[in-house]
């Protein structure tokens, strides 16, 4: 889901914010994930003093309620007096500090924060923005696939069981591809699962949807399974993955418009759909899915390219 200004015309501060998602990988590559919080933070520090970004850091928020201040946050850097960046190393990243970079935000009276996490198996970054803004699907099939793919979590979390594939299916449902669904919080857009299957796995693209919003829903292993309550304020996209092709020399990919998949013949494959916000070319993108694949940057590999078809619910 790309994130754009008030004019829906370009990415706010791209090229700082591409620079700062390069030092957090950057750090995530040298350290690893097992260290606190602090570490991260003097790390990220050091390496914005290298590359001669202004930056303040650790910077008192005070907490405000209705003019009374009932507390304080510190906030981990204001990078250029344009962009909060708020470290963390959790299991996951709760609500609450998408609040926090929020709060920030609005404090600085700034409009981008992008929080990072260093914990699991590879970085997770979010960009935010206050007021967040962003661009929807209009297709007339959102409603057929993304309904589908709430009916299915609905069914599950109420039965324990996997819902019926719906009879009398129209043709669109009745055909086989690959299927990512995700799963966004209303309140700040943030990630709350995405699962899927670069190639079809069902008997059609009903039942690829109705199993993959369940396993978005309760097996993303980044976040605790959805809940019952959770459901109403969680906004669905559904994606649809053309055939994979191979990549040759004479063929240039578009990161906005073509996913790329990178695997080895040991079976290693690292995955990343198209406009991902900060992933502007195809050496990031192809080093991010060896990142997420476990393959080192010299290991010999085939890469895939694929186009999506994107479904969400009209707001």
């Amino acid at each position: 889901m790309r994130i754009y200004d008030a004019n829906m015309t370009e990415i706010i501060e791209k090229e700082l914010s591409y620079k700062i998602v390069r030092i957090l990988f950057e750090v995530q590559n040298k350290l690893g994930s097992e260290y606190q919080e602090k570490y991260y933070q003097r790390a990220v520090s050091q390496a914005l003093k290298e590359k001669n970004i202004s930056f303040r850091e650790q910077i008192p928020v005070d907490l405000n309620f209705k003019g009374l201040k009932i507390g304080k946050y510190i906030l981990d850097f204001v990078i250029n007096d344009k962009i909060v960046l708020e470290i963390k190393a959790v299991p996951y990243l709760k609500p609450i500090y998408f609040q926090q970079v929020r709060a920030y935000l609005k404090a600085n009276q700034l409009r981008l924060g992008i929080l990072a996490n260093f914990r699991g198996d590879h970085l997770t970054y979010k960009r935010i923005l206050f007021p967040i803004r962003t661009i929807n699907s209009h297709n007339s099939d959102s409603h057929l696939f993304v309904g589908l793919a709430r009916d299915s979590i609905e069914y599950f979390l109420n039965h324990h069981s996997v819902m019926e594939t719906p009879p009398n299916l129209p043709n669109r449902l009745k055909t086989r591809a690959g299927v990512f669904v995700s799963l966004h919080n209303k309140s700040d857009g943030s990630l709350r699962g995405c699962i899927g299957t670069f190639l079809p796995t069902k008997k059609n693209l009903a039942q690829e949807i109705i199993y993959n919003a369940i396993a978005a829903a309760v097996e993303d292993p980044r976040f605790p399974p959805l809940t019952l309550e959770e459901l109403a304020k969680i906004e669905i996209s559904v994606d649809v993955l053309s055939p994979p092709k191979i990549v040759t020399q004479a063929i240039s990919l578009d990161t906005r418009k073509y996913g790329l998949i990178v695997s080895t013949p040991d079976g290693r494959r690292g995955l990343l759909l198209p406009e991902i916000e900060g992933i502007d070319t195809v050496s990031e993108q192809e080093r991010i899915c060896r990142l997420k694949a476990g393959i080192l940057p010299d290991e010999s590999v085939i890469r895939h390219y694929f186009k999506v078809k994107r479904y969400q619910e009209n707001k």
